[in-house]
């Protein structure tokens, strides 16, 4: 876990626990494992998501202080999140 405990960037799909969320920037969710980040929400349960990820090898995930938002770069495709919502933040 990093940033005051806000994610944790996993090797792969967890293969108990909920079913994992599908984040991808166009909408589609039927692709394979991407980058897998386990967000941890305000109220210290957690959630998994599945990154969809561009055509690069360029990984990178970042907190920002005193924040809920999450900057999530799988494979060059950058994503927003709240880590307290299972949606893409706009």
């Amino acid at each position: 876990m990093t940033e005051e405990n806000k994610y944790e960037v996993l090797k792969s799909l967890p293969p108990y626990g909920p079913m994992y969320i599908p984040i991808s920037e166009d909408g589609i969710n039927d692709y394979s494992e991407g980058l897998v980040v386990r967000l941890f929400k305000s109220d210290n349960t957690s959630w998994v998501a599945n990154f969809k990820v561009g055509w690069t090898n360029f990984n990178h995930v970042r907190s920002f202080k005193n924040s809920e938002l999450i900057i999530i770069i799988a494979g060059g495709t950058c994503y927003l999140m709240n880590k307290n919502q299972k949606i893409l933040t706009v």
